[in-house]
């Protein structure tokens, strides 16, 4: 427990501005071709990780549904967390390796990468690492049927005045040895891309979701509008303004910021 606490006060310390936070870890509950959000109804042309709420995640989830109240239970170590959550699916080619389509069978693909428990979690079953950090005095709670998506799964190279390192990637050496370690997630010198040289210990994918909401909408078109990333100068030391700056008029209210750590093991050479 006490070492727990610490490592609590330290990820903190780490976060600019947070005046509170929980982690928790969250074993995986099923790889499916499924993506109720972008492609509700029909089968999604990728492979996601979910995690969370057993029993209840499916092909559509109904926003009208309170996941809390009808979900069993979780795969989180919060049993009150029956929130769904889930990211896109790394598998490892090497050069002899052809590229399969989306029509490959399943059985056909190659297998993904490992995910491993991120430090000082326990033994979760792969999955994620989830944070909720209060970076502002007050925050909102999200209401029912609330969802949102971060990142942009078309995105091959950096863009001039996008909020920085919304996903973003650490490399790890062997024993957790951490080069960056005195850097939030995403900040020094995490890279937007994978990272181009062995890492021992693995990877850490970063994603941060929008810390702004506009008080109304549960939902928009692309899943994303109703909802902001902060605006404000870049941190020097950071490289970053999701820790330091605010939220714009137009999404004034403050849910939460969501954050997750998904760390994939590696294939020895």
């Amino acid at each position: 427990m006490y070492r727990k606490t610490l490592l609590t006060a330290a990820i903190a310390a780490a976060i600019p501005n947070a005046h509170a936070l929980i982690r928790f870890a969250c074993s995986q509950l099923v790889v499916e071709r499924l993506d109720p959000l972008v492609t509700p109804g029909i089968v999604s042309p990728h492979l996601h990780q979910v995690i969370g709420g057993v029993t209840r995640f499916n092909i559509t989830m109904d926003p009208k549904n309170d996941i809390s109240k009808i979900a069993t239970c979780t795969t989180c170590q919060f049993k009150e967390n029956k929130s769904n959550y889930w990211t896109a699916v790394l598998f490892f080619q090497a050069p002899e390796w052809k590229l399969h389509s989306c029509k490959t069978p399943m059985h056909a693909l190659p297998d993904p990468v490992p995910q491993v428990p991120n430090f000082g979690t326990g033994t979760p079953s792969g999955g994620m690492t989830v944070y909720y950090v209060q970076n502002e005095p007050n925050v909102t709670a999200p209401p029912v049927g609330f969802r949102m998506i971060t990142g942009n799964p078309m995105l091959r190279s950096e863009v001039v005045n996008a909020t920085p390192k919304v996903t973003s990637f650490r490399c790890f050496g062997k024993d957790w040895e951490d080069s960056n370690n005195s850097q939030p997630p995403g900040g020094g010198t995490d890279t937007l891309t994978l990272p181009d040289r062995p890492c021992a210990g693995g990877i850490r994918s970063n994603t941060n979701f929008p810390q702004c909401w506009d008080g109304v909408n549960v939902d928009s078109a692309d899943h994303a509008s109703h909802v902001s990333h902060p605006v404000g100068p870049v941190d020097p030391f950071t490289g970053l303004n999701l820790y330091r700056g605010t939220c714009p008029e137009s999404h004034a209210r403050p849910p939460p910021d969501d954050y997750f750590r998904d760390h994939l093991g590696y294939y020895p050479v």
